[in-house]
């Protein structure tokens, strides 16, 4: 039950932020929607189809609350399925076999590239937009996306502990049960 009703909550929380409280504290061209993050981490824990599920629900509800219809929409659908597609692992045994280090290199250069695309496309969209084009716009896709790399591997421990719950030990040995005869 906590698998299924946790996600929407951390989605609609974080949409909720981005769309009333982090516009009002915050004005930075850095700043990075926590949505996009929270669907990226949802994708690497549970997979393809609900990184494209969440990435629907937070992208449609990103647009409905900003006012604007598909911007966010299908960049959070894509990075959800395809983070979902290429990082996710549901064999315990085979995450076991890579080192720390490189499962994290590995998790944050994918959501950088990624996200990297996504930026572009939206930069593209603003360039066609308002027919004009700084090179500071692509700095600072770049430094967003090296953001989101990195806000991705360090929210993924705690979106796996609020979505799974605590992680049980594997060594730790089963009490012993008292039996009481009579």
């Amino acid at each position: 039950m906590r698998r299924q009703i946790v996600p929407w909550i951390m989605v609609f929380c974080a949409a909720m932020l981005d769309t009333t409280v982090i516009p009002m504290a915050v004005n930075s061209p850095y700043v990075i929607p926590l949505t996009s993050l929270c669907v990226m981490c949802i994708a690497l824990l549970m997979g393809q189809m609900h990184g494209m599920l969440f990435g629907l629900f937070g992208g449609l509800l990103l647009d409905v609350t900003a006012g604007t219809l598909g911007v966010h929409l299908l960049p959070l659908i894509a990075i959800g399925y395809l983070l979902g597609l290429i990082l996710y692992e549901p064999d315990p045994r085979r995450l076991r076999e890579i080192s720390r280090r490189q499962l994290l290199m590995r998790r944050m250069s994918y959501s950088t590239a990624l996200s990297l695309a996504a930026e572009t496309v939206i930069c593209f969209y603003q360039y066609f937009n308002t027919a004009r084009f700084e090179w500071i716009y692509a700095q600072n896709c770049l430094i967003r996306a090296l953001l989101y790399g990195a806000g991705t591997v360090l929210l993924l421990p705690i979106a796996g502990r609020f979505i799974f719950g605590k992680h049980k030990s594997q060594n730790a040995k089963p009490r012993a049960r008292e039996v009481k005869s009579f």
